[in-house]
């Protein structure tokens, strides 16, 4: 069933202690736009997908050694820097084994021993450790959008263009995905996932056409939510308790919704 539910959205203030201040930058990537970032399950690294066909290791907790400024700066003053005079966070790997396109998307599993990511059509998976490519995966028809790895690094997705998510089993020697998702009608945004206990039970896709879709991978089941006629979504990411969604839209809006219910929270 697909419904939804509009309410009014409660106004809290901020906690006080929220990082106000820019702390670094990170410097590496030779040419073009930095199109991904993702943070390492214990918040402590980063990696970044270049234009530059590149994946990027960092720390964004430390200054680079080789930056001319590297002793601390204080918050205040940080505040009032430009963005050119920020120091450097410090770079720790550069991945560039198999990919042959700019990166689109990038995830790595909460070991940070798996990097998932995808050049063009082709999903490729890389041993953080040895920086060597284990192995890719090929079929797609169009570019991929979003990548999505297990917490254990044994089952990766991909979201496309061409309107489909492609799910891999990691401990396979096949290629071949163990299932594929055609239910979107355009270009499917993002994937994400829900697990309880390391184990996958909901797989949630964005689509262009409108729709956020919820797989409820234990039962077989899948709920269609419709925002309205119109309405690209462009990205859906989940409260760390699972609860809320948050889901970006091609038109500029965000909107906030409350999962079990199915109701926007504004």
């Amino acid at each position: 069933m697909n419904e939804h539910k509009v309410m009014r959205a409660m106004v809290i203030d901020p906690p006080k202690n929220l990082p106000s201040a820019p702390k670094a930058r990170l410097v590496g990537h030779e040419e073009g736009p930095i199109r991904a970032i993702k943070f390492t399950s214990d918040g402590k690294y980063c990696i970044t997908a270049g234009h530059d066909r590149t994946v990027r290791l960092w720390n964004p907790l430390r200054i680079d050694p080789a930056y001319e400024h590297a002793n601390p700066i204080p918050a205040t003053a940080r505040r009032a820097m430009s963005m050119e005079s920020l120091p450097h966070a410090l770079p720790i790997q550069t991945y560039c084994d198999g990919y042959t396109y700019p990166i689109s998307a990038i995830d790595i599993d909460d070991s940070s021993s798996t990097l998932l990511s995808s050049s063009d059509k082709t999903l490729v998976v890389t041993d953080v450790l040895t920086r060597k490519v284990k192995k890719r995966f090929q079929g797609h028809t169009g570019r991929i959008n979003s990548v999505v790895c297990s917490s254990e690094g044994t089952i990766f997705l991909s979201a496309s263009y061409d309107g489909t998510v492609r799910i891999y089993d990691g401990r396979s020697f096949s290629t071949t995905p163990v299932q594929t998702l055609t239910d979107a009608k355009d270009s499917v945004s993002s994937v994400t996932v829900l697990e309880k206990k390391n184990d996958l039970c909901e797989i949630i896709t964005s689509s262009i056409d409108g729709k956020l879709r919820t797989y409820d991978v234990r039962r077989g089941l899948m709920n269609e939510d419709d925002l309205g006629t119109n309405v690209a979504l462009t990205c859906f990411a989940h409260t760390s308790d699972s609860q809320c969604g948050v889901i970006s839209c091609l038109n500029g809006a965000i909107h906030v919704t409350e999962r079990s219910t199915n109701t926007l929270l504004n």
